[in-house]
Formats: structure tokens, C-alpha cells, sequence
């Protein structure tokens, strides 16, 4: 009978384990699941305003020295007159890549 009592504190050890595990991925999930919502789904076009606040700069940087200035892929809204830059270049930027010169 003791043999059993130890099987079971055993089983109840893993499986107390295992709970701990399981908490700690779905907490890691859910943190996932946070930053995925907060980034949101890839846009085709970003406004110089959009690209700012995703980067935590100002937009009279993205606007004026780098639209103005040619430091990146951007090209001007017909419509609207206004820059705009390629979902690709926003892309490439947030993954570190470099401004022209």
C-alpha cells in the first residue's frame, strides 16, 4: 500500500508541475497575443504620422528629414499631396535597416 501512496505523490508532483508549466506558456501567449494586436496587421501604405508614432519619433522627422531629404522609399499622395511611405519600407526600418544618406 505504501508503494502506491508513492506512485501517487509522484503522479501528483508531475502533474503539480506540469500545471506550473502550462501557466507559464499561456501567460507567455497571452503577452504574445498583446503584442501581435498592438502592432496589427500590415498595412500596404503608412502616413509620416503612422510611421512616427510606430517608431517613437517625431513626424517632422520622418517628414522633413527623411521624406524631404530622399533617406527613404516614400513617394507623395497624388490626392492628397502628402507623403506616404511603402508598408515594406516601415518594414525594413523597424527591423533596423538604414537610412540613405
Amino acid at each position: 500500500m505504501s508503494g502506491l501512496s508513492q506512485i501517487e505523490a509522484a503522479l501528483l508532483q508531475t502533474l503539480g508541475s506540469l500545471e506550473q508549466r502550462v501557466a507559464g506558456m499561456s501567460e507567455q501567449l497571452d503577452e504574445m497575443q498583446g503584442v501581435i494586436t498592438e502592432i496589427g496587421a500590415p498595412k500596404d501604405w503608412y502616413t509620416t504620422t503612422e510611421v512616427a508614432e510606430l517608431m517613437g519619433i517625431t513626424r517632422q522627422t520622418v517628414q522633413d528629414r527623411w521624406c524631404n531629404q530622399g533617406r527613404i522609399k516614400c513617394e507623395k499622395c497624388e490626392a492628397t499631396g502628402k507623403w506616404r511611405i511603402p508598408g515594406q519600407e516601415y518594414d525594413r526600418l523597424r527591423r533596423g535597416g538604414r537610412l540613405e544618406n
